[in-house]
């Protein structure tokens, strides 16, 4: 009898530790679902399943794109490309808790089109960006304040000093943001730029000039232990592709 209570408690044992360290994964697929406009969609790496969670059907976004942030309280941030009432993007959330999804910027061009890479939480304030729109046409950097639900223009990009950020926002400190644009400065072929979110200045760090920088970055900005921050470039450089 008491070798059975043993066995039995080895088991239960076993049963909550697994279930304590369970975790899934998420993520976005660009077309595909209901309508072919996206989905949201979960995978279970110890069953190998996937689910999806939402479906997008154009006015409520379209073509999701780039990362998802996960904040503290159960929410799920991204965006889509396309889609939305003027068919500029979306910002969207979806809840984790009750299964709920909810645009929260609709862009319409004046405040950016084209959601290129967002979802960077800094002292509760979403920053991201778009690849078109703004006062040039040339993108700009957002922010989404979710306590009043109000989106603001952080800068605007002006080709000269970038153009399609789609490389995102990288948060080093409190008055340094980095990222970099596929299209624009001096060559024509992106920049690495630095922004301060307390100012709102932007400063070109690179301008990418193809022969030895390459040009026309790909995703985001790394840092590394030893204090330098890396990223893609994807055409270009001595090989035909550049690392910086």
């Amino acid at each position: 009898m008491k070798k059975i209570a043993l066995v039995l408690f080895i088991l239960t044992s076993s049963l909550f530790i697994l279930k304590a360290q369970r975790y899934y994964l998420y993520g976005e697929a660009s077309a595909g679902g209901h309508g072919g406009d996206g989905v949201l969609f979960r995978f279970d790496p110890f069953t190998g399943k996937d689910s999806v969670l939402f479906n997008f059907n154009g006015l409520n976004g379209s073509e999701p794109a780039r990362d998802l942030y996960l904040s503290q309280n159960g929410l799920l941030y991204g965006g889509c490309e396309f889609g939305g009432s003027k068919n500029k993007g979306v910002l969207f959330s979806y809840n984790l808790n009750n299964g709920r999804e909810n645009t929260l910027v609709d862009f319409s061009d004046s405040n950016g089109s084209n959601f290129a890479w967002g979802s960077t939480l800094y002292k509760g304030i979403l920053y991201g960006t778009t690849a078109l729109g703004g006062a040039y046409n040339d993108g700009i950097i957002f922010s989404y304040n979710p306590n009043n639900n109000k989106d603001s223009v952080v800068f605007n990009f002006n080709d000269t000093d970038g153009s399609a950020a789609y490389g995102g926002l990288f948060v080093l400190n409190d008055t340094s943001f980095f990222g970099m644009t596929e299209y624009g400065g001096t060559n024509n072929v992106g920049v690495l730029y630095s922004l301060n979110p307390l100012t709102s200045k932007e400063k070109v760090l690179i301008n990418f000039n193809k022969s030895t920088t390459g040009g026309w970055t790909q995703g985001g900005l790394i840092k590394a232990p030893n204090g330098l921050l890396y990223g893609m470039t994807g055409e270009f450089g001595p090989g035909g592709g550049s690392i910086i």
